[in-house]
């Protein structure tokens, strides 16, 4: 059935590189736009309203809500894909924090340089940038909000001019989104604690060696970073020893895991469907988490991490900072179930270290979720191994990763009567 099409990039475009260090620059590179040229202009100081940012545009005007620890890959890579402009609003508690223009100067040069798609701040055009908007590219390819408010929140999901709503968040925000009173597609990522589990079968070092660089990349505010491992008895020893041995980890003492969670932990643990973080860690480097409790780690030190009970609140909750609780089962049925049980019924992602096949697809048939890594860091879900990236991964509305199809409708023509040969 044929579908919309919005565009695709070229094989040259950097966001398809798959090398390490190329995938990595995309996914940190974005922009922010005020509302003078975007979609979003206002008539008056409290009555912004949608409009079309160029006449020859194919793509729709996406609206988003997105968190503001790290909302950068969600919302440059779908846009590149859909063809389409993206009005914004950043969650109403973070507002403090959505004017650093320094840094959004910063991230609208390397994005440029990247892709040649974004206009400057002062008006400043890339040639390639020219090109492109000969072509019908948007004039603003994102575009934000001066003051995020619930009210304009509500506003922007419920504009008649929009035809997608994407909303990234916990429980709160996707049931705003789904009671906003409008029909439309709405593609809603919610939360994930994703979880590892760790057999006797599996390949060490090399599991620990994933287990660090996923949870610790990007400072662990990704979402379907590692949240928490899960080592049945049998490798204990060995697991433990390969994280001892990796400097980018440091091993903290059961005292001090329990004084940085109650640093960084406001409420939260184990049956808490709505944990609150201490905002000034989340997404910090270790160095600073450390810091926060008295201590001073050796600089190449990237992952906290201390071996915990069952039942610690580190391992309930998505803490999106970069400290990884370790905990043993019994055996890999009773890793299995816990990792079940901590992930939340959120079905985004979990990964598992063996080579016993029998546990990888138990494993598999229990999580359900979007995402499932094997043998490999979590982030090697999102394309850096196999399949493509995507940072709105719609679990709550069915969707799972979404690529360009989730942002088109397919279209259907019939022909009766006529253009008959026999």
């Amino acid at each position: 059935m044929p579908r919309t099409r919005l565009g695709s990039p070229s094989r040259g475009d950097p966001f398809h590189a798959q090398s390490r260090d190329r995938q990595r620059g995309a996914f940190s590179s974005a922009c922010r736009r005020g509302d003078r040229h975007g979609p979003l202009a206002r008539q008056g100081p409290e009555e912004p309203r949608l409009r079309h940012a160029h006449p020859r545009r194919r793509g729709p005007l996406i609206p988003g809500l997105h968190r503001r620890q790290r909302p950068d890959p969600r919302r440059v890579r779908p846009l590149r894909r859909r063809r389409g402009d993206h009005a914004l609003d950043q969650s109403g508690r973070d507002h403090h924090q959505q004017r650093d223009l320094d840094l959004v100067r910063g991230q609208l040069r390397r994005l440029r340089a990247a892709s040649g798609l974004v206009q400057g701040l002062r008006g400043d055009h890339a040639p390639p940038f020219r090109c492109r908007r000969r072509r019908g590219a948007p004039r603003a390819l994102i575009t934000t909000y001066d003051k995020p408010s619930q009210d304009n929140t509500r506003n922007l999901l419920a504009h008649p001019d929009t035809r997608v709503n994407m909303v990234t968040g916990g429980p709160a925000i996707v049931k705003v989104a789904m009671t906003v009173g409008k029909t439309c597609k709405t593609i809603a990522a919610g939360p994930g604690n994703p979880p590892v589990v760790v057999d006797e079968t599996a390949v060490f070092p090399k599991c620990a060696e994933d287990i660090i660089f996923g949870a610790s990349f990007d400072n662990n505010v990704l979402c379907t970073a590692e949240k928490e491992v899960i080592v049945v008895e049998a490798a204990r020893a060995r697991f433990l020893d390969a994280m001892r041995r990796d400097p980018r980890a440091f091993e903290l003492s059961a005292a001090q895991a329990d004084q940085l969670t109650k640093l960084v932990i406001k409420e939260g643990g184990k049956g808490c469907k709505d944990p609150v973080l201490n905002r000034d860690y989340v997404g910090k480097d270790a160095s600073v988490l450390a810091k926060g409790i008295g201590l001073t780690i050796p600089a190449e030190a990237r992952l906290l991490w201390a071996e915990v009970p069952n039942d610690h609140a580190l391992v309930w909750t998505e803490q999106l900072m970069p400290f990884l609780p370790v905990t043993v089962a019994r055996d890999v049925d009773a890793a299995i179930d816990l990792a079940v049980k901590a992930e939340g019924g959120h079905r985004h992602t979990a990964a598992m270290h063996s080579t016993n096949v029998a546990n990888l697809t138990k494993m598999a048939r229990r999580m359900q979720c979007s995402i499932y890594v094997k043998n490999a860091p979590t982030l090697y879900g999102l394309g850096l191994g196999e399949g493509y990236a995507t940072m709105s991964i719609g679990t709550p509305t069915g969707d799972g990763l979404t690529k360009a199809s989730h942002f088109a409708r397919p279209l259907h023509c019939a022909l009766v009567g006529y253009f008959r040969i026999a």
